[in-house]
């Protein structure tokens, strides 16, 4: 049996609900200048497509699949040009680093789904001493400002965490289409319940460095939260890139609240150049809570012992010609829970496009 065609209808009806929803609400701003964005009354440029796996690592456990759609609007700082809606400019002015008339601001909106199974994924029965089977479904608007060397962001996902998210569905459709072995154990998955989080990151570069013509390196840093009945942490990490015409963002984004958005615009609608660089990643988190882990927030269900701290370490690379950008990463992640096995190892792969 195959539930994907219901699922991605489903998610297909989600997309363009948003969509809708977002540009009747800002049609009344529409662009004036820019030489490079079309005054034609779109305000998302870009779309990003994440894929996170641990195919990539040869294993089969933890959080094993992640996929996610974000449409973005370019970095543009005057509010003509920039073709926000209206009414984000009084959100802006209402939360802590969101309004700085000299900051260039963007929107981004994101669909996405998480999938985590135990390492024991034969086993129809319960396993007590593992993680549960659990699934994530949500809808996500984030606000970004950024100036040269500063860059915040503001994010509101809400969800679906249990069978409702078809996470079982997906994949089960997965392994038969791979012919890998099918996990058994999705009756004993967490129950459903709505899920709301709210998330704040705040990135700077410290250094910028030319070390020959076209060629450099930087380091930037990051701080933020997130607080809901999915996850309360604070986290915090720091970034090096090296290679040539290092664009002017501020890093990787992997699948994670608060760091959502690749365009392939410098602000003011410029084109950045063609790009290729290397990067080095950390990234720690002290987690108070953790539905995956933790269990239900308001029901009885499967749990195991968190770690109270947990750390990442990303390698990889990034490309952009013309209005593609891509990167490919390689998470290593410390033990999550008392006598967690092996440290989770994953995969992860992004492509953006601008129209």
């Amino acid at each position: 049996r195959s539930q994907v065609p219901f699922l991605t209808v489903k998610l297909m009806q989600i997309k363009w609900i948003i969509i809708t929803i977002l540009i009747l609400l800002s049609r009344p701003i529409t662009a004036t200048a820019g030489p490079e964005v079309d005054d034609n009354g779109d305000i998302f440029d870009t779309f990003t497509l994440y894929w996170e796996n641990d195919i990539f690592s040869g294993t089969d456990r933890d959080y094993t699949n992640g996929l996610k759609m974000t449409w973005s609007t370019p970095f543009l700082e005057d509010p003509k040009d920039s073709k926000l809606p209206g009414w984000t400019y009084s959100i802006l002015r209402h939360i802590p680093f969101g309004y700085d008339e000299k900051s260039e601001r963007s929107l981004s909106i994101t669909l996405g789904q998480n999938i985590y199974t135990p390492q024991d994924t034969e086993s129809y029965a319960l396993v007590v001493d593992d993680r549960p089977y659990a699934g994530h479904m949500y809808i996500g608007a984030a606000i970004h400002t950024r100036t040269e060397n500063h860059k915040h962001t503001w994010e509101l996902n809400l969800g679906i965490v249990g069978p409702d998210s078809h996470a079982d569905d997906l994949q089960e459709w997965l392994h038969e289409q791979t012919g890998s072995d099918p996990a058994n154990g999705w009756d004993n998955q967490l129950k459903n319940e709505a899920t709301l989080d709210v998330f704040f990151e705040t990135k700077w570069r410290l250094l910028r460095k030319r070390v020959t013509t076209g060629t450099g390196f930087d380091l930037i840093t990051h701080l933020g939260g997130r607080v809901g009945n999915v996850a309360i942490y604070a986290n915090t990490g720091l970034e090096m890139r090296y290679g040539w015409h290092l664009p002017d963002n501020f890093g990787i984004c992997t699948i994670r609240g608060g760091c959502e958005i690749q365009p392939a615009f410098n602000g003011n609608g410029n084109r950045r150049k063609n790009s290729l660089y290397l990067f080095a990643s950390t990234e720690g988190r002290a987690v108070a809570h953790d539905i995956f882990l933790d269990g239900n927030t308001f029901r009885d269900s499967h749990h195991v012992d968190k770690e109270p701290l947990v750390g990442d370490l990303i390698v990889g690379f990034i490309f952009n010609i013309g209005r593609i950008t891509s990167s490919y990463s390689y998470i290593f992640r410390t033990r999550q829970f008392k006598d967690h096995g092996t440290s989770p190892e994953y995969g992860a792969i992004s492509i953006s496009f601008s129209f």
